[in-house]
């Protein structure tokens, strides 16, 4: 029979069978100890886990619990032992008393540990215990729940190694939820850890990944600002963006769309996307990209098919282009810059481009 009881309470529901989990914990457990006898049981989660003083002290929260219960218990026991020398007490009071006490003050101390976080689960509080027993047990993933659970037990080396592999283990998968950790605990090293990645990844990694969407707007438009941006070109970040915009808006899409798909999704739109209330908040990301430096033809075609940037925005950007190819083409001498197709037809293009827009 298992030693795992479960009770009933007004409070907790507790669990009526053994999950894999709290099996786990269980045999290892067991093992270690010799099948010696509990000295705590911890209810936590709706389960009662049976606990050995031998392996408290490296959770300072589970030894705080142990020693404040053990307090009491002394204090019970006091009590009891004055009833028994009471002359005022009949002795049929003072056996229900005793009889009511017994396996209370003689049992396992009861520890009681509530849990607000929601990112705490079985699963991670029974591997943290595991760990009590034998340190080298492996975890299902390192993440949050691990450092949120070794945080509440007070597991200071466990949590201390949960930050170390999840230094190593940033991954388009896994960026977004370490940073948002690495705030929750101020976990400067691995929050800046995460900022360099996305600055390296963003563009060739992470935007093509469906976990693009959980990159929060703050955290974007920082990367978006960081003069250690990495990217082959300019538009390729501007793909980026408007991946990123497009799950945003489509937030139960479990896949990412193909790119024409991105394209037809902001050009069917009469509407200019960042003219409207919609889309004003997404303004301070477009401003930070660095669109002067977008200049294929087709991708400039494509700034205006989309329908997502302000006439005024496009003017400025077609107008640069036009008076920067223009002045290269009359500077002969000029060999530092090399627009993408022949300098003879640029400037047409441009001013046909301009001249669509009525501003030649």
């Amino acid at each position: 029979m298992y030693l795992f009881t479960f009770i009933c309470s007004k409070d907790v529901t507790w669990s009526s069978k053994l999950d894999s989990s709290v099996e786990q914990f269980y045999i290892l457990s067991r093992r270690v100890t010799q099948n010696a006898k509990p000295d705590a049981v911890l209810e936590c989660l709706g389960v009662r886990w049976e606990l050995h003083c031998s392996v408290l002290s490296d959770s300072s929260k589970l030894s705080e619990l142990y020693t404040n219960s053990k307090r009491q218990r002394d204090v019970q026991l006091q009590e009891r032992a004055a009833i028994g020398k009471d002359s005022r007490a009949s002795k049929s009071t003072c056996e229900r008393g005793l009889a009511y006490r017994k396996w209370h003050l003689s049992g396992p101390l009861i520890l009681r540990l509530p849990v607000t976080d929601a990112s705490i689960n079985k699963e991670a509080l029974s591997f943290a215990l595991r760990t009590l027993y034998d340190p080298e047990e492996p975890p299902n993933e390192w993440g949050e729940t691990v450092l949120s659970t070794a945080a509440l037990l007070g597991m200071s080396n466990l949590f201390q190694k949960c930050l170390k592999e999840m230094l190593t283990n940033i991954s388009s998968s896994t960026v977004c939820s370490f940073h948002r950790v690495s705030c929750k605990f101020k976990e400067t090293i691995l929050q800046r850890a995460c900022e360099r990645w996305l600055e390296l990844f963003l563009v060739i990694e992470l935007s093509c990944h469906i976990k693009l969407r959980d990159l929060p707007f703050d955290l974007l438009l920082k990367t978006l600002l960081s003069p250690r941006l990495f990217t082959s070109n300019e538009y390729e970040v501007l793909r980026a963006v408007l991946y990123w915009l497009y799950l945003q808006l489509n937030p139960f899409r479990q896949t990412l769309p193909a790119h024409s798909n991105v394209i037809t999704f902001f050009s069917k739109e009469t509407a200019v996307f960042l003219e409207q209330p919609q889309g004003q908040k997404y303004i301070t990301i477009f401003q930070a990209l660095r669109m002067h430096g977008i200049t294929e033809w087709q991708h400039l075609q494509e700034l205006q098919n989309i329908r997502v940037l302000p006439e005024s925005w496009l003017l400025h950007i077609l107008s640069n282009h036009y008076h920067t190819v223009s002045v290269c083409r009359d500077d002969k001498h000029n060999t530092t810059f090399h627009p993408p197709i022949t300098p003879d037809v640029v400037p047409n293009i441009f001013h046909k481009q301009l001249v669509s827009m009525q501003v030649v």
